[in-house]
């Protein structure tokens, strides 16, 4: 016979509130942690003229600190006033937008066709063209040829304009759009950077940063060199 839900005799355990369990009732395993997950691989470096991954090195290098040694075969400017725009030159370097005859950005790409095919690209995805994919003003930018075309020389390259147009006064301070600070540091085993200023008269005002001559960079090993970090 059933009484009350269990064994005539033997009522229903019912413990009253805030009472502990028994001392037989087994302790609920805690949940176990999720299996490791592999982390994921490494980026692989962008399609050509597109931005590349950060390197691995801290943020603040903005340059190898020696030895370096490049070449700017040939600047060139472009007057870009419409997407398409089928004058970019061929090659890849360093480009300076300039905007009322002054630097605003410098920038590096290892194609300059790539680069600027995208941007234009995205200006008219986005509306910002006019009829017939005409821009609301024309982009100055100048062009620089590097030998050799390697992210590691183009950095280099990029790093000694900057340099070159803050140290001179060539540019107000906090005009360019890619600088946040400057440090000091020495190189090693020099640094020599031929062709680095274009014809301008920002290239030419560029040339009386240390160390600068005959629109040349060249620093002897152990040299004061300044490091830039990027926004």
């Amino acid at each position: 016979m059933v009484y009350g839900g269990g064994p005539y005799g033997y009522p229903l355990y019912q413990p009253a509130l805030n009472e502990p369990p028994p001392d037989s009732v087994e302790p609920v395993a805690a949940a176990q942690p999720p299996p490791d997950v592999a982390p994921p691989e490494e980026p692989s470096d962008a399609p050509p003229g597109q931005d590349g991954p950060p390197p691995a090195e801290s943020q603040e290098l903005e340059a190898q600190r020696g030895p370096v040694t490049a070449k700017v075969l040939s600047w060139s400017v472009r007057k870009i006033d419409r997407h398409p725009f089928s004058a970019l030159p061929a090659g890849g370097g360093l480009y300076v937008v300039e905007e009322e005859g002054l630097p605003l950005y410098v920038g590096e790409t290892d194609s300059f066709q790539g680069r600027w095919r995208g941007r234009l690209l995205s200006l008219y995805q986005m509306g910002l063209t006019q009829k017939g994919g005409l821009l609301p003003k024309p982009i100055t930018v100048w062009f620089g040829t590097i030998q050799p075309n390697t992210r590691q020389a183009r950095r280099a390259v990029e790093h000694a304009l900057i340099r070159a147009l803050l140290l001179s006064g060539a540019v107000p301070a906090g005009r360019l759009r890619n600088l946040s600070s400057i440090r000091q540091f020495r190189v090693r085993g020099g640094v020599s950077i031929q062709g680095l200023l274009p014809p301008n008269p920002w290239g030419v005002r560029a040339a009386k940063a240390p160390g600068i001559a005959n629109r040349a960079l060249s620093l002897p090993d152990k040299a004061l060199y300044e490091l830039f970090e990027r926004r």
